[in-house]
Parts: C-alpha cells; structure tokens; sequence
C-alpha cells in the first residue's frame, strides 16, 4: 500500500505554482485567433449586454448559458472586447479543475496517483481545445468536479469533521450542481452517479447488518419501487419523451446519432495502450483504494454508457466525467509502477549486459527506460495530438478551419447592394457585421423540432426566423430560385465543409447557385466558397429605390430592359418582402413578375 504523506505548506506552495504553469503553458498559445462559430454567439450576445442590457444577436435573442454570457460581459467591459477574454474563462476553469483534482486525489490516493492524474487531465488534447474554444463545456467540468468532490468529502469525513463543516460542503455541493445544471443537463446524469455511490457506501453496511430475512425484504423494496418508477415512466408516456429528447438530433450531428461505440472509438486511437487495459487497472485500483475508486466508476461508467446511447456525441459533452477515468488511471499506474518499477530496471540492465556489457549501466539504463517510456507515450496518439495543436499542426481526423479574413477582402467589393445569404451564419456576422438569410438543412431540422413544429404560434417551414438571429432560414432549391429571382443582386457564401453537404446545402441548392450565379474566385487557402449574381450587371429588369440592411442603394435609376415596373412584380416576391422584416428583405425591391424563377415554394 502506497502511504500517503500530509501535505506540507511547502508541498503546497509548489503544486500550485507547477499545476498552474502546466495548466496555462499548454492553452494560453491558443487563445489568439479567429473566434469558433459556438464562441461567437456569446461573444455578440456579451457585447449587446455590455451595450444596452440585452441578449441580443442581429435582430434575435441569445440566452442559452445566460450567466456565463453576462459573466463574458462584464470582463468585456475589464479588458476589453476581445476574444482570449472570452476564452480565458475556460482557461481559468480548467486550471482549478486540475488543482482541485490533483489535491483531492493526493490526500486520498498519494502524490504519484495525483500527479499521473492531473497529467492526464492537464495534457489531454480535447480537454485542452474544450478549455480554449468550447465556451462552458470547461466551467461546467469545473463546477461539476467541485461539487462531486464536496460529496465525497462530506460522506468519507462524516464521523471525524464537526457539522458545521459538513453542512457547509453539502452547501458547496448543491450550489456547484446547480450552476453545472445551469449549464448542462448533462449534470443530472452525474449527479445520479454521485447518488448512486451514497446509497451504496451508506446502505451497503446497513444491508450486512441485517437479519437475512430483512435484508431480502429490503432489497425486494427497492427492485419493486424500481420496477414501479420505470413502469410509471413508460406508461404516462414520459419515459419515451425523455428518450426522445435525449436521443435527438440537429441533422448536422445525426451521422453519429447511432455510433454507440463513438466513445469508445477515440479512447481506443487516443489512448490505445491505457483504454484497453482500463478494466484491468479497474481491479489493481479498486484493491487498494475501494472507496475512491468505487466513487469514480459510479459517475463515469453510467455517465459514459448513456452518453454513447444518446444522439449527440462529442468529446466536450463526456468532458466532465474524464477526470474520473483519469483518477482510476492514476491510482492503477501508481501502484504498477511500485511494483513493477524494480522489474523494468533488472530487464534494462539484463538488456545492457548483451547490448554494451562494458559500459557504465546506471546512465544507459536511465537512458534505455527513458526511450521505452517516450514511445510508449508517443504510441499513443493523444500525446501526438496535444504536440500538434501547440504548434499549429492538424492532425487527422481534425481539419484546418476556414479563414474569413483571408476571403472578406475578395468579397466585399460584391456586397454593396447585395442580400448575403451563408451557410456560417455567425462567421459571416463576425467578418462582414451582417447577413440576411442562412441556409441550412439542419438549422431547419432545429426549427422544426422548436416548441412541436411552431414558433410564434406559426408553423415552421422555409424562411422560417431563427430566434437567435432574427434572420430568416431556408433550406431547399425552390428557396433559393426564388430569393435569387426577388433580389436584383446577391451573394452566397460558404465554407467548404458546409457546401454539397447534407445537412447543411446539399446538392439540390447547391445545383441551382451553381446553374444561375458566377462562382468567385477566392484564395484556396480561406476553405471559403461564395458565388454571385447581378441582374443589372445582366441586362436584366431592376426596380430603383430597394436597400439593403446596411443602407446601400440597389438599382437607383435603374431601368429594366422589358419596360416592366413595380406593379407588375411577382407576387410570391412581395409575400417574401412582406413576411420578413429583416431591413434587406423588407426594403429590397422584387424583379418583375415575368422572372422565369419564381418559386411554386412561396407562390400565393
């Protein structure tokens, strides 16, 4: 058994000082750079709040996370606005995620267990990439750590500390959850891990105590109100509801709705030499620490078995459960290595005996356990994935992001006068300050599954307004023939990974730009596409006196080649202008009604 020393002020001081440098050495490198498209929705919304009080995106309402948005704000209104503000809340939350998981698994584990956890922690890749970019995914790992730590605390300690203490981890614990829940719903399935532990580590000796008879009773008690409780679930329908909702999803994310083994997968190729032994180093730490570990497989195991059955999946969504893998890990390898540690240096110098017999063995064997080790590490591609974000490398299956401001210089001699539609609503917001429509097949998927199929007491279907945004959202061909037959000048833009794919614009909208604009040439290197079309330019009819949502004329004094006026415009072109009020599709003015393009889609 590993002993475990007190802690010293000393010993204090420099953990701290090293989690600390360890935590921000491998993310303040990344906190420069354009924003991500999740960041940018608190971004706006922080700078409207900063601005005049509201939530506010374009003409929409942002207020997912509200308080994390408000907290945004107010470091805006410190330091300024800009985006490693918005990013050093993550930074912060994972550094005290690491300190507190290091100190609680050193007072109930050792130092070597908590140091190969808070490693693993500290260096994980997509721990340190939800840290930098992924918004609240790092705080709500951060509340939700310090909340489990509070419980476990107040049940182990439960007969040596006085109740004031207790009461006040139990305070900690209960205001930590909520401001997880706050954040994830995710939570609760981590809190009933938590739960779970109770009941074992406080009813378990209870059970033992017991007459058989008793304890058979109760154990029966408890599989009837279980039974019970999923029966009640199942036949007020509320069961399949909740199943429903946990299993949904955005089309965007639906080709891993059903990889059960999604996961598994990438712990399988980010840590090939540890996730396939995890069962083994299981048993090696549940022998000597039973109540730790038992408390760590209760949150992750269920957690991370109902996570890979639900729809969405992602690494940023099982992000606060990984420090408990990564505890069992550390208690295993902490014990290995007391073990087996002595085994490795005989082999190394039974290895050095055949290989250089008459050379001094202590630096070479120092030197041949250090190699085994490195690849060993390296073997595994989590460390090979940390290595390449910190120095700018992307490494498959991550793919390099598209770059706006490569693009925006060529398209913005095209945007006077023109209605912007995209299929990076965000992105196109942060590098032009607007759009008008976007262009989604999955963003109608969300529309659609918005309050049963309504919004506003209307049905959801093509134009639809995002209440994000404000902004109108189509999705087919027929949309898209008509919007580029109402406005006498457009431009759509997309990065490449969004263009002739599915759940975003798919082939269908992608044939009809393609059939009735002119592709613009733009740097290779932006991962940007963007067409255009001009009905002047053409030849064809305009209407003078239209606008676009940043003022500038289109067509003043323009005259059309048919002689045909305002009056003659197409009906389905005025039904369009009517319905949204968005200041380009109220103001611009529709091309005659003799436009072969018209869409049956919005037609009266």
């Amino acid at each position: 058994m590993i002993e475990i020393k007190p802690l010293t002020g000393r010993d204090i001081g420099i953990s701290l000082l090293l989690l600390t440098v360890l935590a921000l050495l491998v993310r303040l490198p990344l906190i420069s750079g354009a924003p991500m498209m999740d960041e940018l929705y608190h971004l706006f919304a922080a700078k409207s709040w900063l601005a005049d009080g509201e939530l506010t995106i374009a003409d929409g309402e942002y207020t997912r996370a509200s308080g994390y948005t408000k907290l945004i704000a107010f470091g805006f209104g410190l330091f300024g606005e800009h985006i490693e503000v918005l990013r050093m809340l993550g930074v912060i939350a994972a550094t005290v995620t690491l300190i507190a998981l290091f100190f609680w698994t050193r007072a109930s584990a050792g130092a070597v267990a908590a140091w190969i956890a808070a490693l693993f922690f500290c260096f994980w890749p997509d721990g340190i990439a939800v840290s930098v970019h992924h918004r609240f995914y790092a705080p709500h790992g951060m509340f939700f750590l310090l909340g489990a730590i509070s419980v476990y605390l107040m049940v182990e300690q439960r007969d040596w500390w006085e109740k004031s203490t207790l009461i006040a981890l139990g305070i900690n614990a209960a205001v930590m959850f909520a401001l997880a829940l706050l954040l994830q719903k995710t939570t609760l399935l981590g809190i009933a891990g938590v739960a779970l532990w109770v009941m074992l580590v406080i009813g378990q000796p209870w059970l033992i105590r017991q007459e058989p008879g008793r304890r058979w009773l109760a154990i029966a008690g408890l599989a009837v109100l279980g039974i019970g409780a999923l029966a009640l679930l199942a036949l007020s329908g509320i069961g399949a509801g909740l199943l429903d909702a946990f299993r949904w999803t955005p089309d965007w994310a639906a080709a891993s709705k059903n990889q059960f083994w999604f996961y598994h997968a990438l712990l399988t190729l980010y840590y090939p030499t540890l996730w396939s032994v995890t069962g083994i180093a299981f048993l090696i730490a549940m022998a000597y620490r039973p109540r730790l570990i038992g408390f760590c497989l209760c949150i992750f195991l269920p957690a991370f078995v109902l996570q890979s059955i639900g729809g969405m999946k992602h690494l940023r969504y099982v992000y606060y459960i990984m420090p408990f893998l990564f505890v069992i890990w550390g208690v295993a390898l902490a014990h290995l290595i007391e073990r087996f540690w002595p085994f490795l240096k005989e082999a190394a110098d039974k290895t050095l005996d055949v290989l250089a017999p008459n050379l001094p063995k202590r630096p070479l064997r120092a030197g041949l356990i250090g190699a085994v080790l490195l690849f060993t590490l390296f073997a595994n591609a989590a460390s090979i994935k940390t290595v390449a974000m910190l120095a700018g490398v992307t490494v498959p299956p991550m793919t390099k992001p598209p770059e706006w401001d490569v693009a925006s210089e060529a398209l913005e001699p095209y945007l006077e006068g023109a209605v912007l539609l995209t299929t990076s609503e965000m992105e196109t917001l942060y590098a032009f300050d607007r759009y008008d429509i976007l262009i989604s097949n999955s963003r109608m998927s969300e529309l659609l599954r918005n309050n049963g199929g309504h919004l506003d007491g209307q049905d959801i279907g093509e134009f639809s307004v995002d209440w994000r945004t404000g902004r109108p959202v189509v999705s087919e061909p027929e949309s898209i023939d008509l919007i580029m037959s109402c406005f006498e000048k457009g431009v759509i833009v997309s990065n490449v990974y969004r263009w002739r794919f599915g759940p975003q614009l798919d082939d269908e909208v992608a044939d009809v730009i393609e059939a009735r604009a002119t592709k613009i040439d733009l740097p290779p290197s932006s991962r940007i596409t963007a067409y255009r079309w001009d009905a002047a330019a053409s030849g064809a009819s305009t209407v003078s006196g239209a606008s676009t949502a940043n003022g500038t004329s289109i067509g003043s004094g323009a005259s059309t080649a048919s002689g045909a006026s305002a009056a003659s415009r197409s009906p389905a072109c005025d039904k369009l202008a009517a319905n949204h009020p968005a200041p380009t599709l109220s103001e611009a003015r529709a091309q005659p009604a003799d436009s072969t393009h018209a869409s049956r889609a919005y037609a009266d």
